[in-house]
């Protein structure tokens, strides 16, 4: 349940609050819809066969380390300042939860080949 309010969440809360008849038609269309579409969400995760083995709030260039070259992986590192950010606001204005500490990576910085290689497994 937890999950599928945090997903929806993702999709409707960036605007809560704000102005204008996007935001409004958005906001009203989930709070409308908010039974349905919640047990729909919770109805299609409990048919999915993929499972979440772990979880780690963790810099992405460590886990790479760690990860076997052959495992598939999933991965949105932070290389512009204030997309995270922007991504984590409506959370932070909803819920209670330790958002993820992370350097930025930049073009220039070695790091950005070696963290899409190791995603790519090119490394």
């Amino acid at each position: 349940m937890r999950v599928a309010t945090l997903m929806l969440g993702t999709r409707f809360l960036a605007s809560v609050g704000r102005e204008g008849l996007w935001n409004a038609r958005v906001v009203r269309s989930y709070r409308d819809q908010w039974k349905a579409k919640h047990a729909e969400t919770v109805q299609r995760l409990a048919a999915t066969d993929v499972e979440l083995a772990s979880y780690t709030v963790e810099d992405v260039r460590s886990w790479l380390q760690r990860v076997p070259r052959e495992a598939p992986v999933c991965s949105f590192p932070p290389f512009y300042g204030g997309g995270y950010e922007k991504l984590y606001e409506p959370l932070d204005t909803h819920f209670t939860w330790d958002a993820p500490e992370y350097e930025l990576l930049s073009d220039a910085d070695a790091d950005v080949v070696d963290v899409l290689g190791a995603i790519t497994c090119a490394a």
